[in-house]
This record gives structure tokens, sequence and C-alpha cells, in this order.
């Protein structure tokens, strides 16, 4: 897990070579680090690091953490779990938790929307999603 999301990966190499695959199956999203020294995946300058800061990167672009917003409003009001659901939402952007923002964040821009393969009304949700959660 990283930040809250499941990270499955794959080492590869030898002869000298090596090659790292992760996969963020949440969002279909998929990175192959591939390297000429079997060493520099635990060096400063390593993919891995490197792949550390992209999912960082790609994940806090996101701005409001949707997913792990809707995820915590499922567990107040589907699980009824309120108590861990409103602390969960509230280590949103710590560390070690979904970076991001809280859904008041959200600028209603509509950008998700479409995006959305589900259809669910976003911006409307995370509205009632900050009034359970906070």
């Amino acid at each position: 897990m990283k930040f809250g999301i499941k990270l499955t990966n794959h080492p590869g190499g030898g002869f000298g070579l090596g090659s790292k695959m992760y996969w963020l199956q949440e969002f279909d999203l998929g990175v192959i680090i591939l390297y000429n020294n079997e060493n520099a995946f635990y060096s400063d300058y390593s993919p891995g690091k490197a792949i550390g800061k992209f999912l960082e990167e790609f994940l806090v672009k996101k701005g409001v953490a949707i997913s792990f917003i809707f995820r915590s409003l499922i567990m107040a009001q589907v699980y009824g779990d309120e108590e861990r659901a409103k602390l969960y939402y509230s280590k949103i952007g710590e560390e070690d938790w979904p970076p991001g923002k809280q859904a008041d964040a959200c600028i209603e821009c509509g950008e998700c929307k479409p995006k959305c393969p589900q259809k669910i009304e976003i911006i409307d949700q995370l509205k009632k999603a900050h009034k359970v959660l906070s």
C-alpha cells in the first residue's frame, strides 16, 4: 500500500540490467522502469525514488482525494464505522496517508464529471461527504 492505495510491483533483472514494474489498478495505470545497473535501484538517483516521486505527484495533482473520500463515506454510511471514517478523512494530506485535499477544497469546476465511469454526481457527493465526515 502506498498512500492507502494498492500498489502492485514486480522486479526483474540480470546481467547488469534491471527493471521494476508498478501497477495502480485502481487508476488503470502502470509504469515500467528500466535501468542499466542492478544496484541502481538502491542509489541516491534510483528508479525506486523516481517512481515514488511520480506516484506522489500523480496523486497530489488530483487535488481533492475523491476516491479516498468516497471510501471513507462508504465506511461511515454502509458499514456504520463513522468514527474510523472521520479519522481517516481527517488524515488526508498527512504523511503516510493519501495526498490531496478534503472535500471542501472542491472548486466545482466539473473536470471530474466526464471522467467518472459510474456517472456519480461527484460534486454533490463531495459536499455530502464533507458534512458527514467533518
